[in-house]
């Protein structure tokens, strides 16, 4: 798969009414850089600078999609047209029972992302860099988004020069169930920084109804915040073995209904690991050393040890807490037999950077 338009009809070949409706099996080859920029032209809205920063920073800013749209108001911000590049905005459909996957170190698809909803599923994105859909630029683009899908596979990818979220779930207001997110690089490395530090803040939004996903071996750096941001409904959500690094603010938020377990995560530099507002969810997450009783918890639960977390330096507030209320939970998918299991946490620091990402199937996975 070399250009554009072969792209996107071999993700999606009918869609009715926004809903793709193929679901013909294809594995879909991707050995060179897509570029859509410029494919659709530009379209334009009115904006605001939401961050201020200095040089070398550049100002973000935010697209207001509707009239009604009052982030820049509630902030007082004075608004402008700009033109944005209209393929970064509008993501590819995709259909069930397809296989996305780069050759090599090679594939790129860069300037638009990709869209799993509507009762899709059954799909696997391996192996490619997804890059600069509209950096700079919030709401005029996400690098892949999904919304009421089940069984999705997301490895060794690397997101960078993303306007908005790399990963975000909620769309339509639908859920992901059944997500493994493995093997990643979430590159926030930015010239738009929201916090004027070079980080990107927006990262990974997970917003749907029931959201049921694994997170494995991931590394996440030069973030400033959503690392991710939890905040739909329901959600079950196990990070295990992810290497956090450089975060300037908070890295995972858990919303007042998320149960979250976190095992074998290493945080290096992140200012805040765990991020608990007054309407936090439930997180489980051991530290070293751990308790006999912590130990007597899991073997419990999981049937066997937990790994514990690392945080290097500890943050000033440790919210690294241990709610049984997520062990209970658990249950049910070990007897499904649902739940990754973690490596020792020593391994992340080396081991993650180095074979996460495109060009590492088969040395890591």
């Amino acid at each position: 798969m070399n250009n554009a338009a072969d792209l996107i009809k071999a993700l999606c070949n009918k869609a009715v009414g926004g809903r793709c409706t193929d679901d013909t099996r294809r594995i879909i080859e991707v050995a060179s850089t897509i570029n859509f920029i410029g494919t659709e032209k530009s379209a334009q809205a009115m904006a605001c600078n939401y961050s201020s920063c200095s040089s070398p920073w550049k100002p973000e800013r935010l697209v207001l999609m509707t009239p009604n749209e009052t982030h820049c108001k509630d902030r007082h911000l004075q608004t402008f047209q700009i033109s944005y590049d209209k393929a970064g905005a509008e993501s590819m459909l995709v259909g069930s029972n397809k296989t996305l996957i780069g050759v090599g170190s090679a594939g790129v698809i860069k300037g638009k992302g990709l869209m799993l909803a509507s009762g899709v599923s059954n799909i696997i994105i391996r192996n490619l860099t997804f890059s600069d859909i509209n950096p700079g630029i919030i709401f005029a683009g996400d690098a892949i988004r999904l919304g009421n899908t089940d069984r999705v596979w997301i490895d060794h990818n690397r997101f960078a020069r993303i306007g908005r979220q790399m990963l975000v779930t909620g769309w339509q207001g639908g859920g992901a169930s059944n997500v493994t997110v493995s093997w990643n690089e979430f590159d926030g490395r930015s010239e738009y920084p929201n916090m004027c530090e070079g980080k990107h803040y927006w990262n990974v939004l997970l917003a749907g109804k029931g959201d049921s996903m694994t997170f494995a071996s991931n590394w996440i750096h030069d973030f400033s915040g959503r690392g991710p941001d939890i905040h739909g409904s329901n959600q079950i959500v196990h990070f295990v073995n992810n290497y956090f690094q450089d975060g300037s603010n908070y890295a995972v938020d858990p919303g007042v209904t998320s149960t979250v377990l976190m095992e074998g995560n290493y945080f290096k530099s992140v200012k805040q690991p765990i991020q608990r507002n007054a309407s936090h969810g439930y997180v489980f997450a051991p530290l070293a050393p751990m308790s006999s009783a912590t130990t007597n918890q899991c073997n419990s639960a999981l049937k066997r040890n937990c790994v514990p977390d690392v945080a290097d330096p500890m943050p000033q507030t440790n919210n690294f807490t241990l709610d049984a209320a997520v062990l209970n939970v658990m249950k049910n998918a070990v007897s499904s037999g649902a739940i990754a299991s973690p490596y020792g946490v020593s391994k992340v620091p080396v081991l993650v950077p180095k074979q996460a990402g495109p060009g590492h199937l088969g040395s890591s996975s």
